[in-house]
């Protein structure tokens, strides 16, 4: 993770005790995802912010992904857990 990836994902963190108390677990959700991309993929961006919202994207289609193959073994994913109906 770049110097400015950090950066913006300490922002989300700390923006995300200003939310609703119901809300931020989401804000602390993207801060991590955020984190969980390292790696030599970010030097494709020069704006930190547009490299975020990019990985970010990724991470939601990948949890879409799953909830979806989730579905149809009979389970539904909440909150990013999955949980047998």
């Amino acid at each position: 993770m770049t110097t400015g990836m950090k950066n913006v994902s300490e922002r989300w963190r700390k923006a995300s005790r200003a939310l609703k108390i119901d809300d931020q677990k989401y804000g602390i959700r993207l801060a991590e995802a955020l984190e969980r991309h390292k790696g030599p993929e970010y030097a494709m961006f020069d704006d930190p912010l547009e490299a975020s919202v990019f990985f970010l994207l990724i991470e939601m289609l990948k949890e879409k992904e799953k909830g979806q193959v989730a579905m149809t073994t009979g389970k539904t994913q909440q909150a990013g857990l999955i949980k047998k109906e």
